[in-house]
Parts: C-alpha cells; sequence; structure tokens
C-alpha cells in the first residue's frame, strides 16, 4: 500500500500511460501472459516492480537495492527468480525514463517487437560475469548516470546518434585481450567483464578496458537498454564457419546490426554497422544457411551474399 498522497497519484499516471499504450503493457509479459493478465505472473515480481517505480519516484531516478545474487550452487530455480526481480527493476526504470522524459525518444513510438528487449520479465542476463558489470546489470540507473557521465547521452540525441557515441566510446576505452603469436593463445583469460569500468584511468593508457565480442556485446546492450534502446546480443551457430562462437548486436528498432561485438576496435575496415538489406541477408542466413554467414559478413557488396543463400 503507497501511503505518500503524491506517489499513489502518481503511480495512478502510470497506469493511464499503459493503458493509453497497449503495445507498451502488451509486452511487460511473464511466460506469454502480459500485463492485463497477471494471474500467473510471481506476486514478488509485480511488487519488485512497483517498489522500483515508488523508489525512482521519491528519489528521482534511483532504484533500491539489488536483491542479493544467487550462489554459485543455487539452483535454477533461484536464478531464474533473481533474474525475474531484475527485469523487475529494469521495466521499472523503462518506464521511469518515459514517463519523467529522461531520453528524447517515447517507448510507444517504437516498433513492438522490438519492446520485449526492453520490457519482458522473462529477458536471460549474463551469467558468470564480475562485480563491475554486475553493478550495471542489476542496477539500469547506475548504467543511465554513468552514460550520461561519459557524454554517451546528450541533450537532444537520436537513438542512432546515441547508438554511435556508445560505440565511438567503446573503440576509444576498449581493447581485446592479447594474443600470443608464440604460443598461439590469448596472453589474458577469457575476461568476465569489460574490466575496471569503474576504475579511474590509468595513466598514459588509452584503451584500459578489456573485452572480447561476447562481453562488448553484452555491455553494449545493457548499456542501451538503461536509455531505453532496444539492443540484442547473440551468438552465431555452429557451422557457420570462422563467424561460429563470435557474437553480434542487433538494434532491431533502428535496423541496425553489429556483425561483430569486436567491431568498435578492431581494424578490419568494415563498416562498424549494417543496415537495410545487408542486416536482412545476414539474419537470413543466422536463420536458415548456417555456411553464408561468413560471407554475410565479410562479403563488400551484396551480390554473394545473394547467391549463397540461392535469392
Amino acid at each position: 500500500m503507497i501511503e505518500d498522497a503524491r506517489l499513489q497519484a502518481r503511480m495512478w499516471e502510470y497506469i493511464a500511460y499503459l493503458q493509453d499504450h497497449r503495445a507498451v503493457a502488451e509486452a511487460i509479459g511473464f511466460n506469454g501472459a502480459d500485463l492485463y493478465d497477471r494471474r500467473t505472473w510471481p506476486p514478488e515480481a509485480l511488487q519488485t516492480l512497483q517498489d522500483s517505480i515508488v523508489s525512482l519516484e521519491a528519489t528521482n531516478g534511483s532504484l533500491p537495492p539489488p536483491p542479493p545474487r544467487p550462489g554459485e550452487s543455487s539452483s535454477p530455480a533461484d536464478r531464474a527468480r533473481h533474474e525475474r526481480l531484475l527485469n523487475a527493476r529494469k521495466i521499472a526504470f523503462s518506464l521511469w525514463l518515459e514517463m519523467n522524459g529522461r531520453v528524447p525518444w517515447r517507448l510507444h513510438s517504437l516498433p513492438y517487437p522490438s519492446l520485449p528487449a526492453l520490457l519482458s520479465f522473462d529477458r536471460a542476463f549474463p551469467i558468470g560475469v564480475s562485480d563491475d558489470f554486475l553493478r550495471l546489470v542489476e542496477s539500469p540507473d547506475v548504467a543511465f548516470r554513468k552514460a550520461t557521465e561519459l557524454g554517451i547521452l546528450a541533450p537532444g540525441a537520436t537513438r542512432l546518434g546515441t547508438i554511435d557515441s556508445l560505440i565511438r566510446w567503446e573503440g576509444d576505452h576498449i581493447g581485446h585481450r592479447s594474443w600470443d603469436s608464440a604460443s598461439g593463445s590469448y596472453s589474458e583469460p577469457v575476461p568476465t567483464s569489460v574490466s575496471g569500468f569503474f576504475d579511474p584511468p590509468v595513466a598514459g593508457t588509452t584503451h584500459r578496458h578489456i573485452g572480447a565480442c561476447h562481453l562488448t556485446g553484452d555491455f553494449t546492450c545493457v548499456m542501451s537498454a538503461s536509455l531505453n534502446i532496444p539492443c540484442a546480443t547473440r551468438g552465431y551457430p555452429a557451422g557457420s564457419g570462422d563467424s561460429g562462437g563470435h557474437r553480434y548486436v542487433d538494434f532491431a528498432a533502428d535496423d541496425r546490426i553489429m556483425e561483430h561485438g569486436d567491431n568498435p576496435y578492431s581494424e578490419s575496415g568494415r563498416p562498424i554497422l549494417l543496415r537495410g538489406e545487408r542486416r536482412v541477408l545476414l539474419l537470413d542466413a543466422v536463420a536458415r544457411r548456417h555456411e553464408c554467414v561468413t560471407v554475410a559478413r565479410h562479403a563488400i557488396d551484396i551480390a554473394p551474399i545473394r547467391a549463397c543463400l540461392g535469392i
């Protein structure tokens, strides 16, 4: 029960917004049930959603402390519960951004298929990552403030302009773990975070964070989601040649795809973001012709990709 009359009235404004914008409400789903059919929703997740909104409104943008992290020996059910609670916090923050105009674009103007990437209780989070990255995953308010502090989100920016700013920041501040040609292996362990994100810069260095395509992709989407920009990162399937095991990042609402998570700091000379038919053909290869994935990623023009796909 919300006792503060101002906060209670504000909650009714959230409800009115969701009633006016049904697509947004329908995207807030759990196990196929949308906001209008909450009978199967976990009560704890709904309570976390409400408590998070109340905290954001009462503090002008701060979420309450995140729920305790499950231990390494925790059950799949405990991990799923934890993810639901984190998703409730993320949904609350997305709605708070919308209701308070903290980003220049609107949730209800986004294409519906992209909305669940921001608003579904069923989204999965990166697992096995380190503490600094978990702070961003657990607390989108922290990620949002960091994006503002770093100039990734600028006043009056567009979504595409903000995506570009984020990728440029990554290119300036993240470097891939080092390859040791003598041993034929990486000289650093697989990173579990864009490491050192909350640490002060190291004097005389530019690339002070260590990434890899899967972590940079996750980082890109966590930061984008904190700005109400839909983003999904996925792995290329087995049978994709030298693309197998790598990851790509899809900005579906903006018709852009980053065909490799390492693109921001790589020196491949290829465009960082593909759009239009190039994006569609790459996703087509991922869906049905795995042997064409590498062609779709690397071809300079469209003809070889179409030929491989037989279209």
